[in-house]
């Protein structure tokens, strides 16, 4: 097997790099940022507006 170049091999490392870098901000953009915090956020309120239905319908 043929030696492989040493410029050939960090030019994979920076690709390999690059790759995880792009899929941790993908990870990041589905997920809604840095944390769940959006989705929780859209989860309090509409649990809230659950609450005022039902309220409403008791009333």
């Amino acid at each position: 097997m043929p030696a492989v170049p040493a410029d050939l091999l960090k030019r994979k490392k920076e690709f390999n790099d690059k790759l995880e870098r792009i899929k941790r901000e993908l990870e990041a953009k589905q997920t809604g940022g840095k944390t769940n915090n959006i989705t929780l956020e859209a989860a309090m309120k509409n649990s809230f507006a659950i609450m005022e239905k039902s309220l409403a319908k008791k009333v």
